[in-house]
């Protein structure tokens, strides 16, 4: 299957819902709210025009997976338990 272009971070997508066989998603498997294009805080998709619920599911489906970041989200460093994140934990946490 071809790529379709994406809209920018925080932006609706750019296909209708129609071209992309937009539906609901499985409740025990793939959905939105587990795709790397969904922005849950907009209900909105970098791909797919218009408002989305996280319960939807279309052909772009891409698995947002562990160690992969949604287009436009700033990269999360992995969890190494260095001094920063200590000393952020002791910050945002406390202790003794």
């Amino acid at each position: 299957m071809a790529k379709l272009p994406q809209a920018p971070a925080g932006v609706s997508g750019t296909v209708s819902k129609d071209e992309v066989g937009y539906r609901r998603g499985d409740p025990q498997g793939d959905s939105c709210a587990a795709c790397m294009n969904f922005r849950p805080e907009m209900e909105q998709c970098t791909a797919v025009q218009g408002q989305i619920s996280p319960a939807g599911l279309c052909d772009l489906f891409e698995p947002a997976g562990e160690g992969r970041t949604p287009p436009g989200e700033p990269a999360m460093p992995p969890r190494g338990g260095g001094p920063d994140e200590a000393a952020l934990e002791q910050l945002l946490f406390g202790g003794a």
